[in-house]
């Protein structure tokens, strides 16, 4: 199970920060990845000026 994370500057009066997916768990990796991307193209959206420094997932257990 993996969950998806963005960390990102700009957002909160200059400092950066890692942002994790409220969603939920994905059982798989290439879910995840489409995940971030959803997630970043959302935050553009909300925010223009934001500045996306670095993507990825952490794996959390195991599926059983």
């Amino acid at each position: 199970m993996f969950i998806a994370k963005l960390f990102v500057c700009g957002l909160l009066y200059g400092q950066c920060t890692t942002l994790a997916d409220s969603k939920g768990l994905h059982l798989t990796e290439r879910q995840c990845e489409a995940r971030i991307r959803e997630m970043a193209g959302d935050l553009k959206l909300l925010f223009p000026d934001i500045r996306l420094k670095a993507v990825g997932y952490q794996r959390l257990g195991y599926a059983v």
